[in-house]
């Protein structure tokens, strides 16, 4: 019964073993890493601030849709220097509302400052 056991055991290991290999093996790299990644942004010296200072505006919606963000309700009274993350643009001084165009679910990611 031990030896049986023991059996078993080895091949539920080897079929889980070749499941967990195959399913690795075919999500390998199916798609390059897109989008920006905060790693390569802050590396290892995220502060505080730099977390408080990053601002993501979503479109849920299936269609593009102006999406705003008032940067008061954030915390920029006096206004803020905005810096478009993906396309590497700095997009000048704001105040009052931001709002952008963005695509159906798309995404834009800033980068603000005082």
């Amino acid at each position: 019964m031990a030896r049986r056991n023991v059996w078993m055991t080895l091949l539920v290991v080897l079929v889980a073993g070749q499941t967990v290999l195959a399913s690795a093996q075919s999500n390998l790299a199916a798609k390059p890493p897109m989008g920006w990644n905060s790693w390569n942004h802050f590396a290892d010296h995220v502060t505080d601030a730099d977390v408080r200072s990053a601002a993501g505006m979503f479109n849920g919606a299936g269609d593009f849709r102006d999406v705003g963000v008032d940067l008061k309700e954030i915390g920029f009274s006096q206004g803020a220097l905005l810096h478009d993350v993906w396309q590497n643009k700095d997009l000048g001084r704001r105040t009052g509302v931001y709002s952008r165009n963005i695509p159906g679910q798309g995404v834009a990611l800033l980068i603000l400052s005082k």
